[in-house]
């Protein structure tokens, strides 16, 4: 018997193959390995259970059938691990102590590890979204956790036989750029004559700005204007942005290198802006989205919170009454363009936590 790298994954497939070949089993049955209790085991099968009851049959009849079965093939030798029967039908899986002499010594080059980690992941295309900072801000805890714990990740999905896209989904087109554009074009900034501190100075705009609308709620409609301006294209508007983008840039790629953070592709909120159009249209097509207030909406009429019907609607909105889109706008076409373009079997975000 060969020793396995994953046994929960070389066990799972062994009693696959083992019970479509054994009477009162077929190729449906799913023998659901997980990690056991250790008091019982090292891993345990409860499929057993669930298949007898959907096809009326006695579980415990059919795991001593299958363990029977396993044990009279090549794909378990007792000298590496030992099955027996818990409870009504859970099958346990003991490994013993050869299996571990000899697991260490398969796999106690860094070669040999990862020949065995490869097939974890096995050319799977995995898109990691990280460390999508937001523009125009200063970094915090809030981004360097991320950033790390999704450097780490990364490395392990790398090291585990992924097809691994890093993709930096920075926030360059939210509504924060509404007020940050309000207030620059207000205070008569130059942006080109920020000098080093430049990104210190874009967050503290817009800080200003956002208390600067707390305090005259007027500027709110302006700040709304300025950010449609910015969608639809208008020149002015673009040229501050570019200049926005470009200084969150330089800061983050200095920061990224001192912290080894290694990014594949940068591909934004902005880079969807073209596509969140599809969004709305397949989704009104089929009869998901609709209109509501001037906004367009999802409704879960499953969610009690999120349904029609609750005492304070609150629907999923994917394009505002202004018809500027949304967060939620270009993560739907994110995850689309994910899925077509790039092909993506696994997508892992990195969120903040603090």
């Amino acid at each position: 018997m060969k020793v396995w790298f994953n046994p929960s994954k070389a066990i799972e497939s062994a009693l696959s193959t083992i019970a479509a070949q054994t009477e009162g089993f077929g190729s449906e049955f799913v023998p659901g390995v997980r990690p056991a209790d250790p008091r019982f085991g090292d891993y345990q099968a409860n499929g057993v259970l669930a298949f007898a009851k959907q096809n009326g049959l006695n579980p415990r009849e059919l795991a001593t059938r299958l363990i029977s079965a396993a044990e009279a093939s090549d794909e378990f030798d007792p000298a590496f691990v030992t099955l027996d029967i818990a409870g009504p039908g859970f099958i346990n899986f003991t490994l013993t102590p050869e299996f571990i002499w000899q697991w260490q010594l398969s796999f106690s080059t860094k070669e040999d590890y990862q020949s065995g980690a490869k097939a974890l992941k096995d050319g799977r295309k995995v898109i990691i979204d990280y460390p999508s900072a937001n523009t125009a801000k200063q970094a915090h805890i809030g981004h360097l956790r991320p950033m790390v714990i999704g450097q780490a990740i990364a490395r392990l999905l790398d090291f585990c036989g992924a097809d691994l896209i890093r993709d930096n989904h920075i926030g360059d087109w939210g509504t924060n750029f509404g007020t940050l554009i309000m207030k620059i074009k207000r205070d008569g900034v130059d942006l080109s004559e920020l000098g080093e501190n430049a990104l210190v100075t874009l967050d503290q705009l817009y800080k200003d700005g956002s208390a600067l609308e707390f305090e005259q709620p007027e500027l709110r409609d302006i700040s709304r204007n300025e950010l449609v301006l910015l969608q639809n294209g208008d020149t002015e508007n673009t040229a501050i942005w570019n200049q926005i983008v470009e200084i969150s840039k330089i800061a983050f790629d200095k920061l990224f290198v001192q912290i080894g953070v290694e990014i594949d592709i940068t591909l934004g909120e902005s880079f969807y802006r073209d596509k969140v159009q599809r969004i709305y249209a397949e989704l009104t097509e089929v009869g998901l989205a609709e209109q509501s207030d001037g906004a367009l909406v999802v409704w879960h009429d499953e969610i009690k919170k999120f349904s029609r019907d609750n005492e304070r609607p609150f629907p999923f909105n994917i394009r505002k009454q202004d018809g500027a889109s949304n967060y939620a706008s270009t993560d739907l076409a994110t995850v689309l363009y994910r899925l077509e373009e790039f092909k993506a079997d696994e997508i892992i975000y990195l969120t903040d936590a603090r």
